[in-house]
């Protein structure tokens, strides 16, 4: 996440950069509950989906009708979390194209928000 101010400059860089193009600082899923809530900061985590709900409109926390998919992120340990996806995310995933009941797991890139005590 980059934070711009009035200060901020950006200029081309002209050459080819000596660092990692991509660098990733991966976060276990026991250590996601601080993060709740949390806007300032993106995390990496690596698991496999085991489980994918159907999209559902349900209530928010203020009472409002929101649509809501699950997802169920599993690590290396066993250790499982559920992922919310809301409003046009819940509806735009293709979840028939990461789980399917007895096929192997597949890799895509989530970005959802940790359901503290789902």
């Amino acid at each position: 996440m980059l934070k711009f101010s009035k200060r901020t400059q950006i200029l081309e860089a002209n050459d080819d950069p000596a660092f990692p193009k991509y660098v990733f600082s991966l976060t276990p899923i026991e250590q996601l509950p601080q993060y709740a809530k949390r806007t300032d900061c993106f995390l990496d985590v690596l698991g496999k989906i085991t489980a994918v709900s159907n999209a559902a409109i349900v209530r928010n926390t203020s009472g409002d009708l929101m649509m809501r998919r699950i997802i169920k992120l599993q690590d290396h340990k066993g250790i499982t979390i559920d992922l919310s996806l809301s409003g046009q995310r819940a509806l735009e995933f293709n979840a028939e194209a990461v789980f399917d009941v007895g096929e192997p797991s597949r890799n895509c890139n989530l970005c959802g928000h940790f359901n503290e005590g789902v």
